[in-house]
Formats: structure tokens, C-alpha cells, sequence
């Protein structure tokens, strides 16, 4: 049973087309920008990472177009090299 005024925290789960239980779509997407606008004030947005979540998820947060698994690992390749630079004094 719900309290009065628990809100987000307190919401009903619906079963995903994974079979996960997650918040309704629009209300994790809306989550999801509200944290990313505030760890982009103090991280490269880049190495931001939605676990578990769809392609269409991640269009929705980062309002980028056409995600896809290889374009996902490169943006987060990308992001530990401007980070960390090469590994073991190897550069791009």
C-alpha cells in the first residue's frame, strides 16, 4: 500500500518485455535526465551508463539518435581515453 506523499520511490512497477520489473518507461526516463543533468555538472556526460536498459532508453535520456551495442561501446571507449589517456603509455 502506498503512504501519502512517498512518491517516485513509493510507485507501482510494471513488468518490462524482459520480463524486468521497472517503473513505468516515462517516469525512469524522467529520473534517468534528472540525475544525468546533475553528474554532467561534474563528469564528461560520456561516461554516463544506463545498465540494463534499452536502446530506445538511452535515445530517450541522452536524446541521441540510433544508439545501438557498438556505437555504446564506443562512445564509452572514447570517454576512458580522453579520461585515462592510453593504457600502459600507449595512446590512440
Amino acid at each position: 500500500m502506498r503512504r501519502a506523499g512517498a512518491g517516485f520511490l513509493s510507485g507501482e512497477f510494471i513488468k518490462g518485455i524482459d520480463n524486468k520489473m521497472r517503473y513505468f518507461r516515462p517516469l525512469r526516463v524522467g529520473a534517468y535526465r534528472l540525475l544525468a543533468s546533475s553528474l554532467e555538472e561534474h563528469v564528461d556526460r560520456d561516461i554516463l551508463y544506463l545498465c540494463m536498459e534499452s536502446p530506445t532508453v538511452w535515445e530517450d535520456v541522452f536524446r541521441i539518435e540510433g544508439m545501438s551495442t557498438q556505437r555504446l561501446s564506443a562512445r564509452l571507449d572514447e570517454a576512458c581515453m580522453r579520461a585515462f589517456g592510453g593504457i600502459n603509455g600507449r595512446t590512440r
